[in-house]
Parts: C-alpha cells; sequence; structure tokens
C-alpha cells in the first residue's frame, strides 16, 4: 500500500495542474460520504412515537377544533402553571383537555339517580329527584329522598338566561367530564361527571357541587380554578362572583402500569341574586306517546312560587307540588308556554313537544292476573293495555261471561266463584284488537277465610311510633314516622297496601306520603292541638289485614318555643377519628332536624357545605374545621373488607370530611334511635327526647349497617 501511494506521488508532481483536480474530487467523495453515514446514523438514533402503541384508554384527545386547552396564558401563567405540571409528569400522555360539549336541559337522572336529583338554591333541582327529600338512609343525611343509596343529586331544570335568542333556546346543561376519543373520532371514554348545571343561573353566591367518577382508576388529585383564578383542591364548594363565572375542574388519574394524565372540563355559571328563573324539567323533543307529564315552577332570590302554564295556547293546571301530570298531545308539534310574573319582573319560556303517532304496532297488555289458584272469594287485580307507548283506553274486563267496572283507575276488585274462573281482557285502537283470558281458580278454605287475631297469614307491620297501643305525647305539630311491612310470604308491601287514617277534635288531620320503597314506606302528619288517633291499616294482596292504632296527645307549642332536647352524636370512627361531638341540644318548634344539626355543628367551630335548604332537598355534603380532625387510620380489618369489594382507598384532607374523601362510596348518613330514615334530615322534625347519630361511612352503608345500594350486603359489624 506504501508502494502504491509513492508511484501516485511521483506521477502527481510530474502533473500538479491534474493533481489539483484529483484532490478536489477525493475531497467531494470524502465528504459526500461523511455526510451520508451521519444522516443514517441520526436516523437510527430518532425514538419511536412516544404515543404508538400507547393503550386507547391512556389517551386523552381534544373533541374538536375548539376545543379549549388548559395551557398557560400570558395573564395567568402562575394560576394554570400547577394544573400544567401535572400534564408534563409523563411526556408520553397528551395535553389536557376541556371539553365543552353541552347536552340539551332536560333532567339528568340517575345519576343518579337519582329518583329524580334534589332541587337546591343553587338554581339545580333533583336528584333527579329523584324528587328530592333530602338526604336518605343509605345516603349521607340526604340526597334523593328514598333511594337509599346515591351519593350524588343531579340539577334539574334549565333556567333561561336573559340574551337568548328570539327562538327562546333552553340553555345547556353538561354533567359529564372529559371523554377520549379513538382514531375515528368517535368518543368511548367518559371519565367524571359534576353536578354543575352548565350556563345555568343561581341565586346565590356559595355554589356547591359534587363529582362522580365514572372509571376505576385511582384519583390523585381533583382541583378546581375559578375564573382564571388560583387552582384550587376541590372541596365541593365555590364562592361565585356576580355575573358570568367560569369553573374550570381537573382531576389526575394514575392508570395500574404508574402512567398519571389529567381530565378537565370547563363549565359557565351566572350569578344573579336578583334573577327571576323558571325552573323545569321540560326540553323541546319528539315523542311517541300523546301525554307527558313534568314540573315546572318559579324562583325569585330565596322564595319559590308557581307559575303559569298553556298547552297550545290553552291554560293547563299543576297540583300543590308543581307537577303537571299526564298532560294530552295533539299529534305532531304542541307548543308549551312558561310564564312567571313577580316584583315587576317577568320572565318566559317556550318549549315545542312533537308528538309523533306509532305506526303499526301491536297491542300489549300490562296486568298482574296469571292463571293461578287463589284461596280467597275476593280478588283483586289490575290491566292497562299499550300501543307502543300509547295507552290503551278501549280496554274492557270479563269475569266469566259478566262485564266488570274498575273500582278506581285500572283496578278491579271481584267475588270470584268457587272453582275455575275466567278472567278476559279485551283491548282495541286504531283499528287493532287484542284479547287475552286468565283462569283464575278459587279453593275455598273450610277455616280461617276471614282476618281475626292470631291469623298467620296477616301482614307483619312495624312502626317507629312503636308498639300498636302506645299513647304518645308531643309538643310538635309536625310528626314523621315509617312504617315497614311485608306480606306472609315476605315480600314488600308499600304505599298502596297502606292506609293512613289521623283525625283530633278538629276533623281529620292532613298526611302526606314522604317516600317509598319496597317494604318502607314514610310518612308526615300535621296534628291537632289535643288527642289525636292514628289507624295504620296494612293489606296485602290476599287481603290479608293488619292494623295498628296510636293515641297521640299533641300541646302544639308556639313557633319558635323551646320544646325539649335531643342527643347528637357525630362519629367519623371509620376513619379512626374517632366520636366528634357528642352532646344534648335543644330543639324548637317549628325547626326542622336539618336546621338544628347544622346550628349544633357549627356552634362547635365546624363549617357545613350543603345543598338543598332547611325545609327541602337538604343534603349535608362536608364539615370542615381550622383544626385536623380527621386522623384517616382506617381500621385495618375495614380497610381488608374495602379491598375485598372492589374499594380504592384515596388521599384525604385533614381539616374537612365529607363525599369521596378515602373512597368513592363514602359520605355523611344520619340514624334516629337506631333506624335509618329513608327520607332527609329537611323533612323531620325532632321529638323531645330523640338519640340521632351522624356517621361517617365509606361504603356506602354497608360498614355501618346500613347498606344503601338497594340491596342487603351489610358486612356484618360496624366500624
Amino acid at each position: 500500500m506504501k508502494e502504491l501511494f509513492q508511484k501516485m506521488m511521483k506521477k502527481l508532481r510530474k502533473h500538479s495542474e491534474a493533481a489539483g483536480a484529483i484532490a478536489a474530487l477525493l475531497l467531494i467523495v470524502l465528504f459526500s460520504g461523511v455526510m451520508i453515514l451521519g444522516i443514517r446514523t441520526q436516523r437510527e438514533s430518532v425514538p419511536e412515537n412516544p404515543i404508538d402503541g400507547m393503550e386507547k384508554s391512556s389517551m386523552v384527545m381534544l373533541t374538536g377544533t375548539k376545543e379549549v386547552l388548559a395551557e398557560q396564558t400570558k395573564e395567568n401563567g402562575s394560576s394554570r402553571q400547577q394544573m400544567q405540571n401535572q400534564q408534563s409528569e409523563n411526556q408520553d400522555m397528551p395535553e389536557t383537555e376541556s371539553e365543552s360539549s353541552k347536552e340539551s336541559g332536560a333532567d339528568s337522572q340517575g345519576t343518579e339517580s337519582t329518583g329524580s336529583g334534589s332541587k337546591n338554591e343553587n338554581g339545580s333541582s333533583t336528584e333527579a329527584n329523584r324528587d328530592a327529600s333530602g338526604n336518605n338512609s343509605g345516603n349521607s343525611s340526604g340526597t334523593a329522598s328514598g333511594t337509599n343509596g346515591g351519593n350524588y343529586g343531579d340539577g334539574t331544570g334549565g333556567e333561561k338566561r336573559d340574551g337568548d335568542d328570539k327562538n327562546n333556546k333552553k340553555p345547556n346543561k353538561n354533567h359529564s367530564g372529559n371523554k377520549n376519543k379513538d382514531k375515528n373520532g368517535k368518543k368511548d371514554r367518559q371519565y367524571f361527571r359534576t353536578t354543575i348545571e352548565n350556563g345555568g343561573t343561581v341565586t346565590k353566591a356559595d355554589y356547591s357541587y359534587q363529582i362522580e367518577q365514572l372509571t376505576d382508576l385511582k384519583v390523585l388529585k381533583t382541583e378546581n380554578t375559578l375564573n382564571d383564578g388560583k387552582v384550587t383542591t376541590y372541596r365541593g364548594s365555590l364562592k361565585l362572583a356576580h355575573g358570568e363565572n367560569k369553573i374550570l375542574v381537573a382531576v389526575t388519574y394514575q392508570q395500574k402500569d404508574g402512567t398519571k394524565f389529567t381530565v378537565s372540563k370547563e363549565y359557565t355559571i351566572y350569578y344573579d341574586e336578583e334573577k327571576l328563573l323558571i325552573q323545569t324539567n321540560l326540553s323541546d323533543q319528539t315523542v311517541k306517546s300523546d301525554h307527558i307529564s313534568f314540573r315546572a315552577w318559579a324562583q325569585l332570590g330565596k322564595e319559590t312560587f308557581a307559575l303559569t302554564a298553556t298547552l297550545n295556547g290553552t291554560p293547563i293546571s299543576a297540583d300543590e307540588n308543581w307537577d303537571y301530570k299526564d298532560v294530552p298531545l295533539q299529534e305532531g308539534e304542541n307548543q308549551i308556554v312558561l310564564d312567571a310574573e313577580k316584583d315587576g319582573k317577568s320572565e318566559q319560556q317556550v318549549y315545542t313537544i312533537t308528538y309523533e303517532r306509532p305506526q303499526n304496532q301491536n297491542i300489549r297488555f300490562d296486568t298482574d292476573l296469571e292463571d293461578k289458584e287463589v284461596y280467597k272469594k275476593k280478588y283483586r287485580f289490575y290491566a292497562q293495555a299499550f300501543m307502543g307507548s300509547d295507552k290503551v283506553e278501549d280496554l274492557t274486563a270479563w269475569l266469566n261471561g259478566t262485564q266488570l267496572s274498575p273500582t278506581d283507575g285500572d283496578n278491579y276488585e271481584v267475588l270470584l266463584e268457587e272453582g275455575e274462573n275466567q278472567i278476559t281482557l279485551y283491548a282495541e285502537k286504531n283499528g287493532s284488537s287484542e284479547e287475552i283470558t286468565y283462569t283464575v281458580t278459587y279453593v275455598k278454605q273450610n277455616s280461617g277465610d276471614g282476618d281475626g287475631e292470631g291469623n298467620v297469614e296477616a301482614p307483619r307491620v312495624t312502626c317507629t311510633l312503636g308498639d300498636s297501643g302506645n299513647s304518645l305525647e308531643t309538643q310538635r305539630k309536625s310528626l314523621s314516622f315509617q312504617v315497614q311491612a311485608t306480606d306472609y310470604h315476605g315480600n314488600g308491601l308499600g304505599a298502596d297496601n297502606i292506609r293512613i287514617s289521623c283525625f283530633g277534635d278538629s276533623g281529620d288531620n292532613i298526611t302526606g306520603l314522604i317516600w317509598e320503597n319496597s317494604g318502607d314506606v314514610s310518612y308526615h302528619t300535621e296534628l291537632s292541638q289535643g288527642y289525636n288517633t292514628m289507624v295504620i291499616t296494612v293489606t296485602d294482596a290476599e287481603d290479608n289485614t293488619t292494623e295498628l292504632t296510636y293515641s297521640i296527645f299533641c300541646t302544639a307549642a308556639e313557633s319558635g318555643e323551646r320544646i325539649g332536647t335531643v342527643h347528637i352524636s357525630v362519629e367519623a370512627t371509620t376513619v379512626g377519628s374517632g366520636i366528634l361531638l357528642s352532646q344534648d341540644v335543644d330543639i324548637y318548634e317549628g325547626e326542622t332536624a336539618a336546621e338544628t344539626v347544622v346550628r349544633m355543628l357549627q356552634n362547635n367551630g365546624y363549617s357545613v357545605d350543603y345543598t338543598g335548604n332547611y325545609e327541602t332537598g337538604f343534603y349535608l355534603a362536608r364539615i370542615s374545621s381550622e383544626s385536623n380532625f380527621v386522623t384517616g387510620n382506617i381500621p385495618e380489618d375495614l380497610k381488608t373488607k374495602l379491598e375485598e369489594h372492589g374499594f380504592e382507598i384515596y388521599d384525604f384532607t385533614p381539616n374537612s370530611l365529607g363525599d369521596y374523601d378515602f373512597t368513592k362510596g363514602s359520605g355523611w348518613m344520619y340514624q334516629v334511635n337506631g333506624v335509618y330514615p329513608n327520607y332527609g334530615l329537611s323533612d323531620y322534625c325532632f321529638q323531645n327526647g330523640d338519640t340521632l347519630r351522624l356517621r361517617f361511612t365509606l361504603a356506602y352503608g354497608a360498614d355501618i349497617g346500613q347498606d344503601m345500594t338497594g340491596g342487603s350486603d351489610n358486612w356484618g359489624y360496624e366500624w
């Protein structure tokens, strides 16, 4: 090689001009080779796309070109930086999204729930509510009455804002958290939802809301930002400014592989304490039924009152609860106009309900009739017929060839003949007809065909007023009580099986239903001054009857007068904090249990977050203190039980205790005289000597003796 190089140099010296050209050519070739090698090396060193291969559930993507990112701005760099830091914890995750899709303003049911969700003075109404009676037995002293277990009250109603267009469009609501989209843009993941009514108007500055997690991912932290202010930890309530308010809710999650990401959602709420509001669960819609039911009322400040409503120009009426029931519709478009006036202010909302008559549908029967053998001569049944969702009015019932008349509504009561009886239902509508026949065989019993004392088939009945024959004394005119009843088969009996008669010296007293669960029905009655007699009669489907009788003497104290004391304890034993308070508290005529409990907590240095008010829909969401009172020491055996039932344990705040602390099933519940009522604190009036326990649960009540999920999954021990 050396000799070859020397020979080349000799020739180059002989040909110097050619040598310069050759040298330049060699430099070009050498430079090109270096460049090609560098490009190849750089390409091989580029990492793969960090999100390629990532699970779709890990990605939080924008849902459209108009999405708002929760990113730092010039005006608010410091307030947004904390939230941005959450997003940068893992570079494999996309930026936080802020979805503002809006849903039409009808009731949000079911959450929850729920029942129909709780009406509150923030402009929301439940439930859902869940026609709201406030905290129920299984729920922390108050979501929708009798749901026995929804922790959340979803807003109903759709208040109209000034500036809505001339077509009277209703404001949209949105209770949903952000959703992922797949590569085709289709939504396939929803992480959380809230009770915030997007675009709604409220008349109180103190605004409370709840968040429901819709995923099993671990929640690291939940934060909210109000009007581009400071990012704060979610506490369940915010202080609104007058006019428009922007609320950004952000939840940070952790996947099983440790990946962290944040999902956020922005809402708009208007605070106007002098705004005249129309609250309703109506929305523009198309229905297949020829009638519609809805609720509507007006609100100005703290006052709620009736409004006027018309259907196609004709006035329609509501009952005392502002319910418009079974309003008949004409085929095609129907216009419902709601008008409210108060103190020189007026408000109007207009809704279009389109009735589309079902075509070519068969008639179907809804009845409890069946081929069966019975042992009582008196036999009751109900029967209805439908074509699609429309009720068929032209229905007739026949017993052994004789046409029957209903005793009331769609209910029938007949006397059977001994042996086989043929009961035939016949219905026709729009040229179609349907007929069905049942055979009911009556087997006569030689003994015990009536209801005498000691009848083993009589309903089993208990009442919170105590044993039948009790004599009671009270200074309160208002009396709340529960009736629990089953037939001898163990089936729960409801309000249709129970008749309450209460009368005093001045005549019959008014008794109303509070809430009904299968086998557990609650009532409220207004007593007369002096002696009152209450008779509770329970009758099962086989005409067996049980009767309870009470004598109640009422001295009827004046409003505001002290009428005795109750004992109240506030217990956080499930989280290792023991009994926070335990003391006797004075009670006053005209004060509900909700007002008494809040007064007692505030007098002991606690601040209270709740929705609704003392008279209706009260929901105790959280108590807080300036001092740290939550230790977080969950008993080990309870922690094991929580893990066995799929409850993840979250972080907590040492000076505050309420919904969703520690677990998704946490919240406050209440118990009176050993019983968890199926109605809220705003529906209960203390009696002298009552004992109330306000208890914190981590598992929807299963850990403190009252499973509120609708089942019977109590864990056999109370922590």
